[in-house]
């Protein structure tokens, strides 16, 4: 099942969503833009009725704007908390596979496809 989503820059980051307080040191608020992305990834998931798998594959591709993209890698721990939101599994039974990424789109999104395990 595919789901499609805009890549909003930085804030979906392992390196970037927490909101940086005083000194420059990560809180634990994640922030406001992440958060609303977020939703809307967890309602799309939770539209998929995914039901009571306990593993899931999501397969991961990015499709940006120019040579200055992220490491797909880094982007696990939004997704893989949004998506529990959506259905309920626990991220640590989700297996993720980064596919390809690509360049030249004026608006950069990333695709995923979720697979039940």
């Amino acid at each position: 099942m595919k789901i499609v989503m805009p890549y909003i820059g930085r804030a979906l980051s392992v390196n970037y969503f927490k909101v940086v307080g005083r000194g420059g040191r990560k809180t634990n608020k994640t922030r406001p833009e992440t958060q609303m992305w977020m939703k809307e990834l967890a309602e799309k998931v939770k539209a998929l009725n995914l039901g009571s798998n306990t593993g899931l594959v999501i397969k991961l591709m990015g499709r940006f704007r120019d040579e200055r993209f992220p490491d797909l890698a880094n982007l696990h721990k939004v997704l893989g908390d949004a998506i529990e939101m959506g259905c309920g599994i626990n991220d640590k039974y989700y297996k993720f596979i980064d596919l390809d990424t690509e360049v030249g789109y004026l608006e950069p999104y990333l695709e995923m496809d979720i697979e039940g395990g």
